[in-house]
């Protein structure tokens, strides 16, 4: 009887034993489970984190700082070639023409000019890419009769180097009212006083006035009005008014203002009026820092010396108003901007590599 009695209390104890193991590796598996959802809860987060900065570097990619050559009055000579081989070693990504490209109305021979030193060499990337160069112009008198038969088979011709990521949206105007954008920059070309259609004032305000709205500041901050005549030469072919409505409506969207015409390198103050006497402009000078190009502010470079000759620099010596006059026989160069998010880096710089002058703005919303 006591061995009968004593099976079941030791099978009981079994039993017991038996189910504690089982609670005790359920648990176990339960907390093991539980440790392990947690590790990779932290591991998928910090993989988020990790990833986070690659796609905001590669939102990035598009917005790179935008390298612009600015030049003018150029020939098919050797001068010229080296200018524009400057513009290839700097590997800028826009070539901006301020008018005048050859003096002679051979539109194919400055077309294989381009070709051969400009499209030739690409814009090699970061990432190993390579890119064709934007040529933008804003046709000279040079183009126009009666030194040349029509500026059409020039602004025909080079509305064909417009490549990605540069935009255009007036190409039919290519060369006389185009507005194009690449990166953050707002390019607008005009040609006031050279062609009828381009000096009608209204239709320059408009354009000017549209572009700004269409492009804000927020995501274009950098605005560029490119045309042949300086503020200083506007009126040697009695069309002032024309040349004095552009410079007045890109003062009006905060542009820098690039010119050529007189064969020189020039730069104004930081100016608040193209019409008030000299003295009553000046805000500032560009060299010193923190001045924000703003709506109502502006200033004039003159980038001429892209190889036909160099100039007397007469009208710009002695208004007070303009910060920067160079012009030293047989010495050619560009203007390169480097437009960044924040700051605009300028510099006017010789095919012997001297750099004669520098200067920066600050974006105006930042």
């Amino acid at each position: 009887m006591m061995n009968n009695t004593t099976r079941p209390q030791g099978g009981k104890k079994s039993g017991i034993f038996f189910l504690g193991s089982v609670l005790i590796l359920c648990g176990g598996l339960l907390l093991l489970h539980t440790l392990t959802n947690t590790t990779d809860t932290h591991q998928h987060h910090a993989t988020e984190k990790e990833e986070a900065p690659k796609e905001h570097e590669t939102h990035n990619v598009g917005l790179q700082n935008t390298l612009v050559g600015f030049i003018g009055d150029t020939t098919l000579g050797t001068t010229t070639k080296a200018v524009l081989q400057l513009l290839a070693d700097e590997q800028v990504h826009v070539v901006s023409h301020q008018g005048d490209l050859d003096y002679e109305d051979k539109a194919s021979s400055i077309g294989s000019l381009i070709n051969s030193h400009v499209r030739a060499h690409k814009i090699k990337t970061e990432t190993g890419d390579e890119l064709k160069r934007t040529f933008l112009l804003a046709i000279g008198n040079a183009e126009t009769p009666p030194q040349a038969t029509s500026h059409k088979k020039y602004t025909k011709l080079l509305s064909q180097h417009v490549y990605p990521p540069t935009q255009c949206t007036k190409m039919s105007n290519y060369g006389t009212a185009s507005v194009c954008t690449h990166g953050r920059v707002l390019f607008i070309h005009l040609a006031p006083a050279m062609t009828s259609s381009a000096t009608d004032n209204a239709a320059n305000r408009r354009l000017i006035s549209s572009a700004a709205k269409q492009y804000p500041l927020s995501s274009h901050p950098w605005r560029v009005c490119a045309l042949h005549m300086s503020i200083a030469s506007k009126r040697l072919h009695n069309k002032g008014s024309a040349v004095q409505t552009v410079f007045d409506s890109c003062l009006g969207i905060g542009a820098l203002i690039v010119s050529a015409h007189d064969h020189i390198y020039a730069r104004s103050a930081v100016v608040n009026s193209y019409s008030a006497p000299a003295q009553k402009r000046i805000v500032g000078d560009a060299t010193s820092s923190g001045f924000r190009l703003c709506p109502g502010m502006s200033l004039n470079v003159v980038s001429g010396l892209g190889g036909k000759s160099v100039g007397s620099g007469k009208a710009f010596w002695g208004s007070g108003w303009w910060h920067k006059v160079y012009a030293e026989q047989g010495k050619y160069g560009a203007l390169l901007c480097d437009f960044g998010e924040d700051v605009m880096h300028c510099k006017f710089k010789l095919t012997d590599g001297e750099t004669v002058d520098q200067f920066q703005l600050l974006r105006c919303d930042s």
